[in-house]
């Protein structure tokens, strides 16, 4: 479906940004089921009647154009959620299009709120299908799938690409040595998806860069930890009981695998659990092992060992169409909705908020100790 004059007319790739004595401004917090809302700063002049760049100038322009445009249609449905928690409705609304904060692509609608404050009514990042696209040039976004799996290469390979980025070139990311000694106990997971899964005593001697996983063990029973008993027969192959794997354990090797990295760190599989002293020993080297690892894999959502780390996600609002860049660059740019409360304090993207994993203190640990 193609879009209308107006929504051809955003200029995606750099929306004008928030007026001055608006971004000077600290966000305003909804309070009693209001809005999030910035003020304007300035005392010696009246609000700017418009700004940005503007869409339509009232709600049942924006609803016409709705019924053929898909942006439009987007922009509305969001509209009418996020207005329905205002107390004192407004008479009429326009909508005004800006850049969103932090340099991120996407942009911000806003309308006029009260007593000069303006009101922010939705927030649109983008997102290509993959790096095939040529649009991936320009927009850094990745659709994030619907239904994921350990045995999708796709997300994979942009992960391992932004991981390996991000290691390159931001200072306090990744290890604290290329090549870290390695903790006494690992999962040596091999170098394809036939390899024997293994536990290494590494004695102390080996070198190379490995995974951890943070998790929620869940209540047990927790059959596939390392023992006293099975210890040894874990060194020659990790055979995990039949109708009780570990499916989040298992997510994992195949993830560290698909990284191209050999060896994982598991806090139930590397620390044998009956043995108090090796306990007490291993847990006092947490620091060391999760500020040296190449990555820490967490599995937020899953509430135990068995749920597994790659969990369905419900699909978000969106719109997707035809674009080309000034360049003339084209492709198929995906347009999506993003929530308020995060993009008020964008800060909040990167909390795990009531995910199952934030109610372990120890998983806490693990995040703080890995950055």
């Amino acid at each position: 479906m193609k879009l209308c004059s107006k929504c051809l007319s955003i200029p995606f790739e750099n929306p004008p940004p928030l007026p001055k004595n608006y971004s000077d401004s600290l966000p305003g917090l909804p309070e009693n089921d209001d809005l999030y809302y910035v003020e304007h700063r300035d005392t010696h002049s009246r609000p700017p009647h418009t700004f940005g760049h503007p869409h339509y100038q009232s709600e049942p322009e924006l609803k016409t154009s709705a019924q053929n445009c898909q942006l439009c249609r987007l922009i509305l449905r969001e509209f009418h959620r996020i207005i329905a928690s205002v107390q004192h409705p407004l008479p009429t609304y326009c909508f005004l299009i800006t850049r969103r904060e932090g340099k991120q692509d996407g942009f911000v609608v806003w309308t006029s709120g009260h007593d000069g404050s303006i009101w922010r009514v939705g927030a649109y990042g983008y997102c290509v299908k993959d790096a095939t696209d040529p649009l991936s040039s320009v927009f850094k976004g990745r659709e994030i799938e619907k239904d994921p799996s350990a045995t999708n290469p796709g997300p994979f390979k942009v992960a391992e690409e932004w991981i390996h980025d991000c290691i390159k070139h931001h200072r306090l990311c990744g290890p604290r040595s290329p090549n870290p000694l390695l903790p006494t106990r690992v999962i040596d997971v091999g170098t394809s998806s036939s390899s024997v899964i293994k536990l290494l005593d590494t004695k102390g001697k080996f070198r190379g860069p490995y995974t951890l996983l943070s998790y929620s063990w869940g209540p047990p029973p927790h059959d596939y930890q390392t023992t006293l008993s099975n210890h040894s027969s874990y060194q020659t192959a990790i055979i995990f009981p039949k109708g009780k794997v570990p499916k989040t354990i298992v997510d994992a090797i195949e993830l560290t695998r698909m990284l191209g990295i050999q060896y994982l760190w598991v806090d139930a599989l590397c620390i044998i659990q009956d043995d108090a002293a090796d306990w007490a020993t291993e847990s006092a080297r947490m620091a060391d092992y999760y500020g040296n690892g190449y990555l820490t894999i967490t599995a937020a959502a899953s509430k135990d060992a068995y749920m597994g780390c790659f969990l369905p996600r419900a699909p978000q609002s969106s719109a997707r169409f035809h674009y080309i860049t000034n360049s003339g660059i084209g492709g198929e740019l995906t347009v999506f909705a993003l929530p308020p409360e995060k993009e008020n304090i964008q800060a909040n993207y990167v909390v795990f908020e009531a995910e199952p994993i934030t109610g372990r203190g120890w998983t806490l640990q693990e995040r703080v100790l890995t950055t």
